[in-house]
This record gives structure tokens, sequence and C-alpha cells, in this order.
């Protein structure tokens, strides 16, 4: 007898805790459809669930399953995509705003012309110099601007994906990344990723015309500063055509 009623005892407990998991899983369904709620899944609608599980688990795991293994992709939950862009963001901002603030005060304070001689050993003339210091400024003032630039992509680009939050987490879905946006045929991700490597590209451009502007007074390290620069920006642009082929 005590057998017995520990077997129903079980048997209530079981169905207790799948209702309480039907439960669940369908608020969370409903929830992310849209839609109210309903208080339990029927046995019907339960097992098309557990076949769609048991066959994208077996999809995401299986070797050689993964169509995109060969290429330079990324596979991230669509909460670390959002952590992974509000991190990029805060950097562009903080070294733009440290960028800009530096080369303003030095174009708005008096600089030396950049020391140069001519054959004779004699100092070129004031005219000479007056253009050689015109270029130094001219260059930083492309940086500058260009901090700026990088500035306002920043925290516009922040802005937008903060207010589509919601949009922005469906994109990054795994399954919809796979079957809607993935690749530059589509035209939202052409513009996400477009503006992700020009953000990337506006600071580095701005720390080129900051190394020509070094370069007028120390020729050897402002030049270092530019192929290193340049070969910096040739290997990211690289990458992105080789992840959105």
């Amino acid at each position: 007898m005590a057998s017995t009623v520990n077997d129903d005892a079980k048997d209530l407990i079981d169905l207790a805790i799948k209702d309480a998991v039907r439960a669940k899983i369908t608020e969370i369904v409903f929830s992310n459809l849209g839609h109210s709620p309903r208080p339990y899944l029927n046995d019907e609608h339960w097992e098309r669930l557990k076949e769609e599980i048991e066959r994208m688990w077996h999809r995401d795991r299986t070797p050689g399953s993964q169509p995109h293994e060969d290429n330079l992709w990324v596979y991230l939950t669509s909460a670390e995509w959002m952590n992974w862009y509000y991190t990029f963001f805060q950097a562009v901002i903080g070294v733009a705003s440290i960028g800009a603030g530096f080369t303003f005060s030095v174009i708005v304070s008096p600089l030396e012309p950049p020391p140069s001689t001519n054959l004779d050993g004699q100092p070129p003339p004031e005219a000479e110099q007056t253009r050689q210091l015109n270029h130094v400024r001219r260059c930083l003032s492309i940086s500058w601007l260009l901090f700026v630039l990088s500035l306002a992509w920043a925290s516009s680009a922040a802005l937008t994906i903060n207010n589509n939050k919601t949009r922005v987490m469906e994109i990054f879905d795994s399954a919809n990344w796979d079957r809607l946006y993935r690749g530059l045929h589509n035209p939202l991700m052409l513009a996400l990723s477009t503006a992700t490597l020009v953000g990337i590209l506006l600071p580095v451009m701005a720390f080129g015309a900051s190394a020509e502007a070094v370069r007028a007074y120390q020729g050897g390290t402002g030049l270092a500063a530019i192929v290193l620069l340049a070969l910096g920006a040739s290997i990211l642009v690289m990458f992105w055509v080789l992840q959105n082929l």
C-alpha cells in the first residue's frame, strides 16, 4: 500500500513539474512573440516544441553541420553582441574625447615652426617657415575634425542601438542571423557592418593626421607612425572584407 502511495506521489510530482515547465516555456515563447502567455501548452504543441529544440540542439553540436565554419564569423549570443558594441562605443568615445581635446589645445596654442635649414646652413625664409607651420596646423585641424566625427558617430550609434534594443536583439539571435541577416546581401547588415568599419577607421585616420604633424618636427618618428597606422588600417579592412564575403 505504501509503495502504491509513493508511486502516486511521484507521478503527481512529475506531472506538477511538467506543468510548471510547460507554463514557463509558454510564457517565454509568447512573450517573445508579443502575445499574452497561455496557461499551458497542449500535447501537440509540446511535441512540436521538443522536436524543434532537439533539431536545433543537434544542428549546433553535430560536426560539419555549421555551414560557416571556414570563415571568420564569430557566433555570440544577442546579449554578448550588445555588450561588445557598448564596450566598443565607450572605447571610441573615450579615445575621441581625449584626442579632440588634446589637438584643440595644441591648435589654439602658439607653435614653434618646424626646424629646417637650407643647403648653406641658414634657416629658411620666413615665408617658408610660415608655410610649414600652416601645414602643421592644417594637419592638427584635420585630426581634430576626425576625432569630433568619431565622437559624434559613436554617440549617435550607441543611442540608436539603445533606443532599438529589442530589434537589435532579434537581429543578433542565432536563428534569425543565419536565416535573414548574415552577410552583406542584407541592406541592414551592410549598413551596420560598414558603419562599424567607418567608426574604427575614423580614429585611425585622426591619429594619421596627427602623425603627419609630428613628421614635420621629427621626420623618422612621424613616418614610422604613419606606416604603422596605414598597416593597421589595411589589416582591419582586409578582415572586414573576408568576414563579409
